[in-house]
């Protein structure tokens, strides 16, 4: 089965070499890990991925600069 092509991949990969983190939000089941999962693969290079929905991930980010600074 071929993947449904993904309008804001290439906007993404783009922003991604400008800045060293990039939120994608958006309403439940559209396919935003999907597309963090086929980006993270296509950059090759390590990537963070957080669920917010998840109460372990959304603690990491109580201090913002102390979970994220070490990633940098």
């Amino acid at each position: 089965m071929q993947p449904y092509p993904r309008v804001l991949a290439n906007e993404l990969q783009d922003l991604l070499v400008h800045f060293p983190a990039v939120a994608l939000t958006g309403p439940r089941q559209c396919g935003k890990t999907t597309l963090a999962h086929q980006l993270a693969e296509t950059l090759g290079k390590p990537c963070l991925y957080l669920d917010l929905e998840n109460a372990t991930d959304r603690l990491k980010l109580t201090d913002p600069n102390a979970f994220l600074d070490p990633l940098a």
